[in-house]
């Protein structure tokens, strides 16, 4: 299990995980015990809440806010612009 700590130099560090297939773009914010699963891509400047949980093949495109206690099974969620 891949487990990471991002330190932040203006808040408290953060604790998530991101399975090793998974890709996450860079300005991506993630809260606290939040896990992304197998194959799921989170696109970029996109924030994700505390304890959340996005299974497998799960992609979340650009400029995406989820809050806390969310959990996403083989989903796909993009905002029009």
């Amino acid at each position: 299990m891949c487990k990471y700590i991002r330190k932040s130099k203006t808040g408290p560090k953060q604790d998530f995980y991101i399975h090793p297939s998974a890709i996450v773009d860079e300005d991506v914010k993630i809260g606290n015990n939040t896990k992304i699963w197998h194959f799921s891509h989170v696109f970029k400047q996109h924030q994700l809440g505390a304890n959340c949980s996005l299974g497998q093949n799960v992609n979340i495109g650009n400029n995406v806010l989820i809050g806390n206690n969310v959990k996403f099974k083989i989903t796909y969620l993009y905002m029009k612009v």
